[in-house]
């Protein structure tokens, strides 16, 4: 919440609502995912690198550089990993 990762994403199990209201038209052919299934496909260490941009997702680095500390994007990346969809 910090780093206003919800302004683009929601994570709809975890109760956290996106606050962006439309998505802009830049993002319109790939809107940012609801996460509250992206441990079933990614692991901690693509999403670290994905959001250092060093990773592409339908050929598209992440939007937005990670701004905080390493510790916080650990702490994040640990947590989004375990967001799995019974």
């Amino acid at each position: 919440m910090a780093q206003k990762c919800n302004t683009c994403h929601s994570i709809e199990t975890q109760q956290i609502a996106k606050t962006m209201k439309t998505v802009p038209s830049s993002m319109a052919k790939n809107p940012p995912p609801d996460l509250s299934n992206i441990g079933a496909d990614k692991t901690a260490e693509w999403i670290t690198k994905f959001l250092k941009k060093e990773e592409t997702l339908n050929k598209q680095k992440h939007p937005k550089t990670w701004a905080g500390k390493d510790d916080e994007l650990k702490t994040l990346v640990d947590w989004l990993a375990t967001l799995k969809k019974a």
